[in-house]
């Protein structure tokens, strides 16, 4: 893929990337490879598969030292970057097919995106960077366009296919 080395430099200075680019090119393998060569722990989540709760948490009862209230359970995805996050791994997390995410999912996605809270977890947005993916609007499944606040919040590439790497 061309911009890899853009993206790459991106990733490494905790710049949110939205990769952009036809059906079946490789955004997915190529940002697997990527974060696998930068040494980052990778977690991909398929946008489209959540719903809005999914990212901002789901209520839940939590008792501690006698008192019972109410909580934002974050999802597993979140706490399992969180575990990688505490043993010092820089992470990576790969919002996939996220244009074709409902404008409700989008948005509710926004402010962990922004500051790393997913619920009740904070993610140390120093050590953790969001990826998304998706196909440009012509070409994609019933997709959505990002919402000025969504696109503000990412640097963007075209994936653009380069036959040399396919060849070699």
């Amino acid at each position: 893929m061309k911009n890899l080395t853009e993206v790459g430099i991106c990733l490494q200075l905790g710049i949110n990337v939205n990769y952009v680019g036809g059906p079946g090119i490789g955004k997915s393998a190529a940002t697997d490879q990527l974060c696998e060569l930068l040494g980052m722990y990778q977690r991909t989540v398929i946008a489209t598969n959540y719903q809005p709760s999914d990212f901002n948490g789901l209520p839940g009862l939590v008792q501690k030292d006698g008192e019972v209230y109410c909580k934002l359970i974050p999802n597993e995805w979140a706490i399992d970057v969180n575990n990688h996050l505490a043993q010092g791994q820089r992470c990576a997390v790969f919002f996939d097919e996220f244009c074709n995410a409902a404008p409700s999912v989008q948005g509710a996605t926004l402010r962990g995106i922004h500051d790393g809270h997913w619920g009740d977890l904070l993610l140390d947005r120093k050590m953790c960077t969001y990826i998304i993916a998706g196909n440009p609007m012509e070409l994609s499944a019933g997709g959505f366009d990002l919402s000025a606040p969504a696109a503000n919040r990412f640097a963007h590439y075209e994936c653009v296919p380069n036959p040399e790497y396919w060849i070699h």
